[in-house]
């Protein structure tokens, strides 16, 4: 695994290359779900985006390597998780040009280490990347899980609970 990669707590001072980070990552999530669409502008907004910095129960990080922002993963929990969960990896995003390096993989692995509990995450069932992503991640790091398929949102998806 690399020892390069950070993940760094996103601030109020991040908001802006957040949010175009966010848009790049809807764009591709676009291509799996008929309910992403641009604004006006030709940007993808995110539902509650501003709640992200704003409520302690969702936790945004920057993933960096070398000090460079790659990626962001965000972690709820609380009120935004179903009862008898604590966290769900809300969201993971690792642009295109520094995938296949194992730095998605080393930052779920530090936020495993970081935030101890029972997990879900959750993939549109046409996301065959994010699929295989975690179904790799569950073996690599030898996590039992259970997965089934359910609708979140109005969208077929796989959802895996597991322990770290």
């Amino acid at each position: 695994m690399r020892t390069n990669v950070d993940l760094v707590k996103i601030g109020e001072k991040d908001k802006e290359s957040f949010r175009q980070l966010m848009s790049e990552y809807l764009r591709e999530l676009s291509t799996y779900t008929d309910d992403l669409k641009p604004n006006q502008d030709g940007l993808y907004e995110y539902d509650g985006f501003d709640l992200l910095l704003e409520k302690d129960a969702l936790t945004p990080f920057f993933i960096q390597d070398n000090d460079q922002v790659v990626g962001f993963v965000i972690l709820s929990s609380n009120e935004y998780v179903q009862e008898g969960i604590n966290y769900c990896v809300q969201e993971l995003y690792i642009k295109p040009e520094f995938r296949k390096n194992q730095i998605a993989k080393t930052a779920v692995n530090k936020l495993f280490m970081r935030f101890k509990g029972k997990y879900q995450v959750v993939q549109l069932i046409d996301n065959q990347l994010a699929i295989q992503f975690w179904r790799h991640v569950f073996l690599n790091l030898k996590i039992d899980y259970l997965e089934s398929l359910k609708e979140v949102d109005g969208c077929k998806c796989y959802v895996q609970t597991f322990v770290v």
